[in-house]
């Protein structure tokens, strides 16, 4: 399933893209409840694992890696699902257009029983999470002019 969130911030996309880049810090836009672990890159990846809730499916610790990328960041995480998180930004005048999107397959976390997850509850739960970072991206940004 794909669910996205798009929003404007009045920062040049070179900030916001450093802001992404900056894995240390990454806790300053991820949403509050997140906890998340930095491994040491290797390659062109950065491993990571974060404790994520998903309301009432409860609370999972994912596992996977991060890309930077010229535009944003890309996070895939291999267990217990696969998620792939990708934050991409684009010039839109004086500001940046970031896309948040997720694309997530429940069946291997939940089995037959994620055929029965509604939709709209995986909408809600996913974006809310892709709100709340998208929020604290841009409550950042002056932090970082």
């Amino acid at each position: 399933m794909h669910i996205q969130r798009t929003r404007s911030i009045a920062a040049p996309p070179t900030t916001v893209i450093a802001l992404l880049h900056d894995l240390n810090e990454i806790a300053r836009w991820a949403p509050a409840q997140i906890q998340i672990e930095v491994g040491e890159p290797s390659g062109d990846a950065v491993p990571l694992a974060a404790n994520i809730p998903l309301g009432p499916l409860g609370q999972r610790r994912f596992e996977g890696e991060a890309h930077l990328l010229a535009d944003g960041l890309r996070c895939v995480a291999t267990s217990p699902i696969a998620l792939d998180l990708r934050w991409a930004v684009t010039e839109q005048g004086a500001h940046s257009l970031v896309t948040a999107s997720a694309e997530a397959d429940l069946e291997p976390m939940l089995g037959p029983v994620a055929r029965a997850v509604p939709d709209a509850l995986i909408d809600r739960v996913v974006g809310q999470q892709l709100d709340t970072s998208l929020d604290a991206l841009e409550q950042s940004v002056p932090q970082a002019l």
